[in-house]
């Protein structure tokens, strides 16, 4: 999926426009940058965990999350 599709996807799922979209997801992007900053680990409910160590960032699933 290529960023467009997504910002496209999450318009229409959230009925707002793209340029609306684009920012929302700028926002929750900060967000999450700012939390690893600080606490090195982020919980996304339904997903996973985002963790942040000195090899980067990995992202953790939640064994309930099926593809």
């Amino acid at each position: 999926m290529k960023q467009l599709d997504f910002i496209q996807y999450v318009a229409r799922e959230l009925s707002i426009s793209e340029e609306e979209s684009q920012e929302l997801l700028r926002e929750f992007s900060v967000h999450l940058n700012n939390e690893l900053n600080e606490t090195d680990s982020v919980q996304l409910t339904g997903l996973g965990t985002l963790n942040k160590d000195i090899s980067g960032i990995s992202l953790e699933l939640d064994p309930s999350f099926a593809i």
